[in-house]
C-alpha cells in the first residue's frame, strides 16, 4: 500500500493509491468480472439501473486500518459492525448529492473499474443533513460554494470519517463504473431508522482494535 494522502478541502478525507498489492488487486480483478456479468445479466437492478449487492464477507479487510488515520468526529459506538456492497453503475449515470447516513461513521470506496472514469465529488455546502427524501428534498439544500472532485483512478480508495455536511455524489462515464463501498456502522442506528435495512443481513464483524 502507498502512503495516505490526508486532505481536508472541502473536508477531511484521504486517499491512497495502488491501494493493494497486484496479487490482491488480481483477486479482486477476477471478483469484479463476476460481478459486471451479474450486473449485465441482472433484472434486479434499481430503478436507476444502478447494480448493488451485498456480501457477508469482508472483501476489503485493508481499509479497516484508515479510519484511525483521520480526526474523529464522533466516538465510536458499542455495537459496530462492517457493511460491504459492490455497486456498479450504468453509463452517464448520476448520484445524487447526499450525506451519508449516520450509521454510517466511516466509509471506504474502492474504486475498480473501468481504466476512466469520474470519481467522488466533494461539496462545499452549509446545509446540515438530515433524513431527506429524494427526489423532493433536493429543493432544500443549498447550492454548493464549490465542488472538487475525487479522480478516479483503479486499485484506489477514498475514504473519509462521517461528518454533519459532508455532501458527496458521484458519476459514472460512457462504461459502467464498478467500485467496492464499505462502512463502519453503528448497528442501533441501523435498527432504529437506518435507511438500508438489507444491511442488517449483512453484517461484517471487524475487530474494535480498527476503531476504539
Amino acid at each position: 500500500m502507498n502512503s495516505v494522502n490526508l486532505n481536508y478541502d472541502p473536508w477531511q478525507y484521504l486517499t491512497v493509491e495502488n491501494f493493494l498489492s497486484p496479487e490482491r488487486w488480481e483477486e479482486i480483478q477476477d471478483l469484479a468480472r463476476s460481478e459486471m456479468e451479474a450486473y449485465h445479466n441482472s433484472k434486479d437492478l434499481t430503478i436507476s439501473g444502478k447494480y448493488i449487492r451485498y456480501v457477508d464477507e469482508d472483501l476489503l479487510p485493508e481499509s479497516n486500518v484508515l479510519y484511525k488515520e483521520m480526526e474523529r468526529f464522533i466516538e465510536p459506538p458499542k455495537n459496530v459492525k462492517k457493511v460491504l456492497h459492490w455497486a456498479v453503475c450504468p453509463p452517464n449515470y448520476t448520484m445524487p448529492m447526499h450525506c451519508d447516513y449516520p450509521a454510517r461513521f466511516f466509509t471506504a470506496v474502492f474504486y475498480i473499474n473501468p481504466l476512466e472514469s469520474y470519481g467522488t465529488i466533494l461539496c462545499e455546502n452549509k446545509t446540515e443533513y438530515k433524513e431527506y427524501k429524494y427526489p423532493d428534498c433536493l429543493k432544500e439544500i443549498l447550492l454548493n460554494d464549490r465542488e472538487i472532485e475525487v479522480p478516479w483512478k483503479p486499485n484506489k480508495v477514498f475514504a473519509f470519517n462521517n461528518l454533519p455536511r459532508a455532501w458527496h455524489y458521484y458519476k459514472a462515464g460512457d462504461e459502467p463504473r464498478i467500485c467496492i463501498q464499505s462502512f463502519f456502522c453503528d448497528v442501533d442506528l441501523i435498527l432504529t431508522g437506518g435507511s438500508s435495512k438489507d444491511e442488517l443481513d449483512y453484517l461484517i464483524d471487524v475487530d474494535p482494535k480498527y476503531y476504539d
